[in-house]
């Protein structure tokens, strides 16, 4: 049997993991068998009978890296994998035959933006990794035989320019967003007679969850009180770089949570969107907020 082997040890969580689970409903069942190699904490099932998963405990990145270098083209060849293709679904390719068609699923853009971070700061150190040494791991095992794949036209111009690769080896492709049938159309912890703003993000410093508390304090502090923002993280990741400590009163910290709950909360928001919009405390948030975006966004990421 071919083989095509696929390198997904470092999606445990958040927005990798989903990738990982679409990339899996949508492998087809051909004559091929697929072997992913994922993180041993997942519990993954598939119908497909053509799927086959291999828990791996890479997490550090030493790890991951001798195991991209030296691990699967080892495992390759002691299994007697007949491997005729090669996907990464974690930015970095892996080493393989080089005759074979190689695949890289880039979805990681701090190399790429013009921000300076400090490798000294606890909050900026893996940032600084990420946009100065990861590049280095990213374009090691590319090769002729390698087409990337990224997610927007930003991505695809930065990866161009970075490692010097032809644009018509870099296909853009749109996540896939299966959104469930919910019945629910109200989500309790909402109150109608606030404006609810809901931001679903990890509390990453490129997240810029400090724009987003610095423009709120921009309002008037009657209005803020109306205000409810729900958040997915915790008040001890987030606390420290909250500035206005009266803003706490408004925050509402969902941590993580599945999925379905999540459009839960944004079918809710869309079934009173139109009374929001109406309202005039809207438009004074909007303003605000753009008008602190506007004077604040470049310098905040782009520098």
């Amino acid at each position: 049997m071919k083989h095509i082997i696929v390198n997904a040890t470092a999606l445990a969580s958040s927005g990798g993991l989903s990738i990982l689970k679409q990339f899996i409903d949508e492998i087809p069942e051909d004559e091929f068998e697929y072997i992913l190699f994922v993180s041993d904490e997942l519990k993954l099932e598939t119908s497909k009978k053509n799927v086959r998963f291999i828990g791996k405990n890479v997490k550090t990145f030493y790890k991951r890296f001798l195991w991209d270098a030296f691990g699967i083209k080892k495992w390759i060849k002691e299994n007697n994998i007949n491997c005729v293709a090669a996907i990464s679904l974690q930015n970095t390719n892996f080493r393989t035959n080089k005759t074979i068609p190689n695949f890289i699923y880039f979805h990681q853009s701090i190399p790429f933006f013009q921000k300076k971070w400090n490798p000294f700061k606890s909050n900026e150190k893996s940032l600084w990794f990420y946009k100065n040494i990861y590049p280095f791991f990213v374009q090691l095992f590319m090769n002729k035989n390698t087409e990337v794949f990224v997610q927007s036209n930003f991505i695809k111009d930065g990866f161009t320019e970075h490692f010097d690769i032809s644009k018509d080896r870099i296909q853009v492709i749109s996540p896939k967003l299966a959104v469930p049938i919910l019945n629910e159309t109200k989500y309790s912890n909402q109150n109608q007679d606030k404006i609810n703003l809901f931001y679903p993000a990890t509390p990453f410093i490129y997240k810029n969850h400090s724009m987003l508390f610095e423009a709120i304090s921009l309002i008037d502090e009657e209005l803020q009180k109306k205000i409810t923002l729900t958040l997915t993280c915790t008040k001890e990741e987030i606390g420290h770089i909250i500035k206005n400590q009266s803003l706490i009163s408004i925050l509402i910290f969902l941590v993580r949570f599945p999925f379905q709950k999540f459009w839960i909360i944004i079918n809710w928001l869309m079934h009173w969107c139109f009374k929001l919009y109406r309202n005039n405390w809207v438009a004074a948030f909007r303003s605000c907020f753009f008008r602190f975006a506007n004077h604040n966004f470049k310098s905040s990421v782009c520098t």
